[in-house]
Parts: structure tokens; sequence; C-alpha cells
């Protein structure tokens, strides 16, 4: 039998590509990033893009994003009565009025102590008109920053930057809170992204109000403070929305139209948003503290689901920060997207997962399948390797994109002495990007054993 280095596996794939020609993979791949001042739907705007994905951002209605998009396709609910619309500060509690743009943006948490929305009179972190300016302009990576009025009623200031780079549909979100008055405060940045419940209309001319195809997705904290490893934070107890252990360790979310909101300490730093008709994938991505407190009893993660205008929030929360004067705290969420289909049951650097790679053995022959979603545009390769890890077995998957499912389910030759099955991602020089799934082998048992 013949074994192979993993050198000589990526030459000989990075030979195979060479002869492709220029494809729309390609394209994809090495379209220059672009940043500009413009206009989002009569807001002065920056927008931000790579070919793959695309974000508007309006500094004026509290430094909202108000785009993101993979391709043509919208993940963002957006209010279209207030387009273009800007509000004098209210000046008395009867002026005091929400004006719920969509779109993210950052609060302050926890709520309780906040006010909000809308803003408490004299503060302006949901609704003030922040400034904002271009950080970086290259073909590689653009990025731009908000920053908002000093509020001293909360005693904070938000600055967040946003930066994007070329080939990917991942952006960096860097959020920043500043005390600014002359005293200690205390409290959670807290990352608010309104997603779209309403996904398509009915062709019959009936009213539409939401789509059951709208869903949400985090991984359970098996050590959780929560007996039940969530909690609610408002709604009925056990709404028909929830679907906790949708599969093991996964609490799910099917959009309903409801009132409730669900809280719980995820250690595994990431919520995802499924649009489940169509297989759009939406991820924000964070680092859990397991030494720090946080709001809400706890909760690194929330998800809102709203009885009156067609929009769920996935909401990410950082721990609890005390801030001496001029002090400033920084957390950073990031932004993934792909075509998969639901449930999303694990997130990794490279893409995400709804049926993990699984492996069959019926009559002599051996069988793989696996569902998956990949951020950047490249090559899928099955790896076999023994316990030492030689590569025993290479077979290439075909081209993978943002904008495709990679769906596996194909007869392959698998030698006895293959111990793991890897997925293995790679860019168009044929250089390993990372692994999207794995699988351990021994004897007829196989168990997925992460990356």
């Amino acid at each position: 039998m013949k074994v192979l280095s993993w050198i000589s596996v990526l030459l000989g794939l990075a030979g195979a590509f060479a002869t492709c020609g220029k494809s729309q993979i390609d394209e994809l791949a090495t379209k220059a990033c672009t940043v500009k001042e413009t206009t989002f739907h009569g807001w002065k705007s920056f927008s931000l893009e790579n070919g793959l994905v695309k974000l508007d951002i309006v500094p004026a209605i509290g430094g909202r994003i108000m785009s993101y998009n993979l391709g043509d396709y919208p993940f963002l609910y957006v209010k279209e009565a207030e387009f273009g619309k800007l509000y004098k500060a209210p000046e008395s509690e009867t002026q005091r009025v929400w004006h719920n743009y969509g779109g993210y943006k950052t609060w302050p948490a926890p709520q309780s102590r906040w006010g909000g929305p809308p803003d408490p009179l004299g503060s302006f972190l949901d609704g003030g008109r922040y400034t904002g300016r271009i950080v970086q302009q290259g073909e590689e990576v653009v990025e731009v920053e908000v920053v908002s009025p000093k509020d001293t009623l909360i005693g904070i200031q938000f600055t967040r930057s946003t930066l994007l780079r070329k080939g990917t549909t991942r952006v960096i979100l860097k959020q920043k809170m500043t005390n600014v008055v002359n005293k200690a405060v205390t409290w959670s940045i807290w990352d608010v992204t309104q997603v779209r419940g309403k996904l398509r209309e009915d062709l019959s001319g009936q009213k539409v109000t939401h789509n059951s195809g709208a869903w949400a997705y985090f991984p359970l904290n098996p050590k959780s403070i929560h007996p039940k490893g969530f909690i609610r934070l408002d709604g009925k107890p056990n709404d028909s929305q929830w679907y906790p252990n949708i599969r093991a360790g996964i609490f799910g979310i099917q959009y309903q139209f409801h009132k409730s909101k669900v809280g719980a300490d995820v250690t595994d730093g990431w919520i995802a948003y499924v649009n489940q008709l169509d297989n759009y994938v939406f991820v924000q991505r964070f680092t859990y503290f397991p030494e720090k407190e946080y709001p809400d009893g706890g909760c690194s993660a929330e998800i809102w689901t709203d009885p009156n205008f067609p929009y769920m929030e996935t909401e990410v929360l950082s721990p609890l920060v005390t801030l001496q004067p001029g002090e400033s705290y920084s957390f950073d969420v990031e932004w993934v997207a792909c075509r998969c289909a639901g449930p999303v049951i694990a997130v990794n650097d490279y893409g995400v997962v709804s049926q993990h790679l699984s492996l069959k053995k019926d009559l002599g022959s051996t069988s793989i399948s696996g569902i998956f979603g990949v951020y950047t545009p490249g090559q899928a390769v099955l790896i076999g390797k023994d316990e030492k890890e030689n590569v025993l077995v290479t077979e290439k998957l075909g081209t993978v994109s943002p904008f495709e499912m990679l769906t596996l389910n194909r007869t392959i030759s698998l030698p006895q002495e293959v111990t793991t099955l890897e997925i293995a991602i790679l860019n168009l020089r044929g250089e390993r990007i990372g692994i999207l799934d794995k699988l351990a082998i021994t004897g007829d048992n196989y168990g997925h054993s992460g990356n």
C-alpha cells in the first residue's frame, strides 16, 4: 500500500487546481475588498463589500449595521417605515419613542439598569448620532469605525470597528466601551442583532406575518448553572417555539410570532440563525470567560422573538466589567455566513455542521455522508489517516463556496488501516485552510471526534 505524505497531497492537488482555468470560485476568492461612503435607504452610510458579503453601516441611527448580505440574500431585518428618518433627541418623557430601525446595534446590559429602549432622557446609546470614518481601505482588508456620543447618564461611550477581509464571509466587530464619567461604572457590552422572521410572501396573496422556516440555535452548556441549561427571560413557560435538545446538546427556536426570550450560559461561543426554507446560515461567534460574571442571571447568549414585527434578536453579551474613569474594555464578535441546512449542530473556524461526517459499511461497500457549509471559497478533500498520522486515502470532494451547501453521500474505498477521516478545506493554491470535520474509526465503531 502506498503511503502519501501531507505535502505530496497538497502539491498534487495544487497542480490539479492550476489546470482548472479561471472559474467563478477563483473570482470569488480573489476579488478585492471595497469600502465607500454612500446612502442606504435615504441615510448616509458606509458600504463594505468583497464579492461574497456586503455590509451597510449608518452612523446617524445609533451606529447600526443595517445590512449583512451573502450575495444578494439579506439576513438582517429592517423596518421600511423608518427608512431615511432622523429624529431630534427627546426633551420630555412623552417624546420618548423607540424608533426600531432594525439591523444590529450595541447596547449596555443589564437592560433593567439601562432603562431602554428608547434611551432614557439624556442618554444617546441607541438613538444617538454616531460619527463614522474609514479606518482601512485596501484590496485585502477594509474597516469602518463608528463612535457614539459621550453618554454621561449611563457613563460610557461606545466605539465599534467593522473589519472585512478578502475571500471570506468573516466579519470582525471590535466593540469597545469607555468610562466617560468621574466614577466607576459596571456594564456589559450587549450585541443585539435583528434577523428576519418573514422570509417569503404568500403567492396566493394572503397576509404573511412570518415563516416557520426561521430558526435559531445555540449549544447548551453541559455544566450550566441553570438546571435545564437555559432560563426563560420573558414570555410563557415552555413556549411552543422552544426545542431544548433538538439535537444532543443543541437548543432550537422556531419563530412562531410569539413574545419570548430565552438565555443561557453558552460556553461554546456561537449562535446560528438559519433560513431553513432556502438554507442560509448566519452565525455570531464569541469568546466565553468562565470565571467572569454575566448579566441576566449568567447569560452569554440570548434570543428574543418579537410578537409585533417579523424578527428575532440573536444577542451576545460580554462579562460584566467595572471601569474606572477613563478605562476601556473591548469585546469582539465574529460574523460568518454560508449556505447550509438546519439544524446547525456545530460551528468552527472553517464552517458549520448540520450533519457530522459519518461512515457506513454495508455488504462490502463503505459510504460516507455529511452536511456542511463553508465561509471561504476553495476545495474540499477527504483525508484518511492511520494511527501514525500517515495519509492513506485522499479523495477530492469538489469545489466549495459560501454560496453552496456541501452535501456528502458517496461510496469510497477505505483500507482497514485508516483510523481517522478528515474533511480538509484547501485554498485555490492547494494550501490547507483547516479541518471542517473529523471522524475517528476503531474497528466497526465510528465516532465524531471534533476538530
